[in-house]
């Protein structure tokens, strides 16, 4: 298998990352997780798509992670305009204000690791 860094090198692509950290309210966490597993699952599908991952935090059951990581600012912005992203966005800025807070940092890969596929 070739090496991803040398094939995005390659094609001239920066791969971006993006790091999303929400408090959800409480009373919404599995609505969240319905969401967000849905939009992990189908994000994982696109092309552009070098990693998806959820987490949530151990010691708080309403704090969740997101990791994304995709090939190129294209491939980015092209993820924007699907429909499971929109799903997100609607219960991201939804009317029934079920964040309590989240940070999202937006990052250029200097080294990646192919993803090992997790059951």
């Amino acid at each position: 298998m070739e090496n991803v860094n040398k094939v995005l090198q390659s094609i001239g692509a920066t791969p971006v990352a993006l790091s999303l950290q929400v408090q959800i309210k409480l009373e919404h966490a599995q609505e969240f997780l319905q969401v967000m597993t849905a939009n992990a699952a189908a994000s994982r599908e696109e092309e552009g798509c070098l990693r998806f991952d959820l987490l949530r935090d151990e010691s708080n059951a309403s704090k969740f992670m997101i990791y994304e990581v995709f090939s190129s600012l294209a491939a980015l912005e092209a993820h924007k305009s699907n429909p499971h992203v929109a799903a997100w966005g609607a219960f991201q800025h939804g009317d029934r204000q079920q964040m309590l807070s989240e940070t999202l940092v937006r990052m250029s890969m200097v080294s990646i690791h192919p993803a090992v596929p997790f059951e």
